[in-house]
């Protein structure tokens, strides 16, 4: 009957309920054309970042298995995690940066030098969301130093309009599914060999850009 009425089987994605309608409709409206406007006019990189942290305890996902018989996954029961923080653009360009602590302003920083580095003598846009570590005063000073870095925030409660956040789910979902790490070292290697080995398929990145919802404003 589901399929008679054109439905499908699927897994739903989560919204915030928190997020503001009438903020995220101005921010396509007025904020997505002065993206594209800064990146027109200074020839700029643009790239999309956020933090998220990598557990040892992995995603178990799916896997194929004999009819009737339960597969089983082994997996650590300590605890423990790697802090990453990420930047994609819509050239298929992949930058990353791991810790064993949580992504405070300083981190941040030094990601976004890690950025600059890598594209000397070019303005950049970053579009994120608004988490304190963005928004502190001492970003503000850093910003203010760096002329040309440009920073572009997110309506509050949208994780769906971020091309980032699609790098860690892909990242987790299959990349390290079900991983054997049993250390926050081993899972550290693990996740950087993984990440590297993104930054060298463009067409994947390209993929996984392109999967975000407003992705066609910047293709």
């Amino acid at each position: 009957m589901l399929t008679e009425g054109n439905q499908t089987y699927k897994k739903p994605e989560y919204r915030w309920s928190e997020a503001d309608k009438g903020k995220q409709d101005l921010w396509i409206k007025k904020t997505v054309p002065a993206i594209k406007a800064f990146v027109k006019k200074h020839d700029a990189m643009l790239f999309f970042l956020d933090e998220s942290t990598i557990q040892l305890s992995p995603s178990k996902g799916r896997t194929w298995g004999p009819r009737g018989k339960t597969s089983i996954v082994e997996r650590t029961g300590k605890r423990g995690r790697v802090c990453a923080i990420s930047a994609i653009s819509p050239k298929s360009s992949l930058v990353f940066s791991l810790q064993d602590v949580t992504f405070k302003t300083q981190g941040v920083v030094n990601f976004l030098k890690q950025i600059m580095r890598n594209h000397k003598n070019r303005k950049i846009a970053i579009v994120l969301d608004n988490a304190r570590p963005h928004t502190s005063k001492k970003m503000k000073e850093f910003l203010k130093q760096n002329k040309e870095l440009k920073l572009f925030f997110l309506p509050s409660y949208s994780p769906q309009w971020n091309p980032d956040e699609k790098v860690w789910n892909h990242l987790k979902s299959h990349e390290i599914m079900s991983h054997k790490e049993t250390t926050v070292k081993g899972l550290e290697k693990l996740t950087r060999k993984k990440l590297k080995s993104m930054q060298r398929r463009p067409k994947l990145l390209r993929g996984i850009f392109m999967r975000c919802e407003i992705s066609k404003f910047f293709i």
